[in-house]
C-alpha cells in the first residue's frame, strides 16, 4: 500500500524488549490492513521517540503529526512507561512532541496480542494464522487464555462481552515457577542458585531457554557449552538426540504446564492462543505431546483440560494487528460516549 493512499494514517507500534515493530493502517478504510512493516532493534536507538522518529521519516509522515496506538512490553499504567526487559522508560505525554505525534493510545502488548487473537478467531481459524496443538471443544463465550514467551514471558484473558472481544492483560508471567516433578526440581535448584526468585519468565524467555539448557545439562551431567537460543533452537531440529532438543522438550512441557494452571485460574473453556516470537518456529515440536502432556497434568482437573482446545498463532505480526484494533475499539468508545 502507498503511504500517499493512506487517507487517515495512523501508527501501530509493536514495542517489545529486543524490537520495536512499526507499521501503518487507515483509519478510514472499511478494511483493516496493516502495512509499511518495519523492524528496528530497540537497542539502535536512545529511545521510543527516536525509532518512531526514524520510522515516520522512512515513511515520509515525519511532519504530518498522525496518532499512534502503541503496545508496550509491559504495564502501560502512569505517566512514565518502562519496557520490563528492555532500555526505554518514557514519559507519556513527553514523547508526542519527541517523536512529532498528534495523540497516542498505550496497552500492555498482551491485550493487543489477544485482540488480535479474537479477530483471527472471528476469521473461522485459518490455518495459515491459527494451527491447531491440541483438540478440545470450544465454548466460544467463555473466557479464553492468551500467552505466550519472547524476550519475556506474557500472559492475558480475552473474552467476548456484547460481540467485542475484551482483553484482560496482565503480568502473569512473573508469577512464581512451581516444578511438577523431579526434573523441574532440579530446573529451580538452578535457577535459585542465580535469583532469589524464579518467575515463570526466567524460564519461558529467549533468555530463559539458554539457561534451562545449561541446567538440563548440569542435571543430566554434561558439559553443556553456552549457546544462544536460536542455536539451541536450531540444533533441537535438527538433532533429536541432542541437549538441545532435552531441553525444548522441557521448555515446552513447562508451556504446557504454565498454559493448564492459568486456564485453571481463569476458567478458559473457550481455549488457549499460543503466540508470541519463540513458538511458530518451533510448531512441530509443540506437537509432538510434550506441551499436552504437561497441560493435562493437573490431577483431578485433567478431564476439564481434556475440553480444552489450543491453537499457535503464525499469522504475521499479531502485535500490529492488535494495536489496530485498540484504537479501533477507542474510537468507537469516544463516539459512543459523544
Amino acid at each position: 500500500m502507498n503511504n500517499n493512499n493512506l487517507r487517515q494514517p495512523v501508527l501501530v507500534g509493536d514495542i517489545g524488549g529486543t524490537n520495536a515493530r512499526f507499521g501503518l493502517f487507515d483509519a478510514r478504510s472499511l478494511t483493516l490492513e496493516v502495512s509499511s512493516v518495519s523492524t528496528l532493534p530497540v537497542a539502535g536507538y536512545r529511545g521510543l521517540a527516536e525509532a518512531i522518529h526514524c520510522y515516520l521519516d522512512r515513511m515520509g509522515l515525519a511532519s504530518d503529526r498522525i496518532p499512534a496506538s502503541l503496545a508496550i512490553a509491559g504495564p502501560a499504567e502512569g505517566q512514565q512507561l518502562t519496557l520490563v526487559n528492555g532500555g526505554w522508560t518514557f514519559d507519556r505525554d513527553e514523547l508526542l512532541d519527541q517523536a512529532g505525534l498528534s495523540s497516542a493510545l498505550y496497552m500492555n502488548d498482551f491485550r493487543a496480542q489477544s485482540l488480535a487473537m479474537g479477530f483471527l478467531a472471528d476469521q473461522g481459524f485459518v490455518a495459515e494464522s491459527l494451527v491447531e496443538v491440541k483438540s478440545g471443544t470450544r465454548l466460544a463465550d467463555r473466557n479464553h487464555l492468551v500467552m505466550g514467551p519472547g524476550t519475556g514471558l506474557g500472559v492475558a484473558g480475552l473474552i467476548k462481552h456484547a460481540g467485542e472481544w475484551l482483553a484482560l492483560p496482565g503480568e502473569g508471567g512473573h508469577v512464581s515457577f512451581g516444578p511438577t516433578d523431579e526434573v523441574d526440581e532440579a530446573i529451580l535448584r538452578w535457577f535459585r542458585k542465580r535469583f532469589p526468585r524464579v518467575s515463570i519468565e526466567r524460564i519461558l524467555s529467549g533468555s530463559g531457554l539458554e539457561m534451562l539448557y545449561q541446567a538440563m545439562g548440569e542435571y543430566e551431567g554434561l558439559e553443556a557449552e553456552a549457546l544462544s537460543a536460536a542455536a539451541i533452537s536450531c540444533e533441537a531440529l535438527t538433532d533429536p538426540d541432542s541437549l538441545a532438543h532435552r531441553t525444548w522438550q522441557r521448555f515446552i512441557y513447562i508451556i504446557g504446564s504454565v498454559a493448564g494452571d492459568q486456564v485453571l485460574t481463569l476458567g478458559a473453556r473457550g481455549g488457549v492462543f499460543l503466540c508470541g516470537g519463540i513458538l511458530p518456529r518451533m510448531k512441530s515440536q509443540l506437537q509432538e505431546g510434550e506441551f499436552e502432556r504437561g497441560f493435562l497434568n493437573k490431577g483431578r482437573y485433567r478431564e476439564y483440560l481434556e475440553a480444552v482446545p489450543v491453537h499457535l498463532c503464525v499469522a504475521s505480526e499479531p502485535g500490529l494487528l492488535g494495536a489496530a484494533l485498540a484504537w479501533q475499539q477507542e474510537q468507537q468508545a469516544k463516539t459512543l460516549i459523544s
